[in-house]
C-alpha cells in the first residue's frame, strides 16, 4: 500500500469517527430498506438474522443502499 493511500484511509477513518461521535442513536429505517428474501428467515447462522439484503461483487455492499435514522 502506498503512503498516500494509507494516509487517505487514516484521514477518512478519522473523519468518519468524528462525524459519528456527534450523534447518539443509529437505527435502520425499516420502512425504506430492501428486506432480504423471506426464504432467508429459516437459514442457520447470520443469514437467518439479516435485516438488509447484502450482496457481493468485488466488495460487499447492501443492495439498493441502506437508510439509517440518526439522532442527536
Amino acid at each position: 500500500m502506498f503512503h498516500a493511500q494509507q494516509f487517505a484511509y487514516h484521514e477518512a477513518t478519522y473523519y468518519l469517527v468524528r462525524l459519528l461521535q456527534q450523534f447518539t442513536s443509529f437505527t435502520l429505517d425499516n420502512a425504506s430498506n430492501v428486506k432480504p428474501p423471506s426464504g432467508w428467515a429459516g437459514c442457520e447462522g447470520l443469514k437467518g438474522t439479516e435485516k438488509v439484503y447484502a450482496n457481493t461483487h468485488i466488495t460487499m455492499y447492501v443492495k439498493v443502499g441502506t437508510n439509517i435514522l440518526i439522532s442527536r
